[in-house]
């Protein structure tokens, strides 16, 4: 049986340094990789980091079994504060897994530092 989504609440959630420490890293990835034109449109309000940073989130807590439930979940101010830097709306994440490229994120999981935080 499946909670209603917007029951989620922050002392369900877990994993903040993780997500801390993977957007300071990913970050850093992002910073020498080519983008491509969509992703600099200054009208986009979902960028790369944002949507790496709350793919992790859910693989840590398992509480957000659905997109529903990110996006639901990224109205909390303490998911804005570590994982997103505003609200996830259905459309924009959905339109980001063809825009992204998914091998800066591959990097970041191959290469993760053996003294970074690990999941719970």
């Amino acid at each position: 049986m499946n909670r209603k989504t917007k029951d989620i609440t922050e002392s369900e959630l877990k994993n903040w340094r993780l997500a801390k420490e993977f957007r300071k890293i990913f970050d850093g990835i992002l910073k020498d990789r080519p983008r491509s034109k969509s992703e600099d449109d200054p009208r986009r309000q979902l960028h790369f980091l944002d949507y790496a940073t709350s793919i992790l989130f859910v693989f840590c807590n398992p509480v957000i079994n659905s997109m529903r439930g990110l996006c639901a979940a990224s109205r909390l101010e303490k998911v804005k504060k570590y994982t997103t830097t505003g609200h996830l709306s259905l459309g924009s994440f959905s339109e980001a897994q063809h825009i992204f490229d998914a091998g800066a994120l591959q990097e970041l999981v191959v290469n993760w530092p053996s003294g970074s935080p690990r999941i719970n």
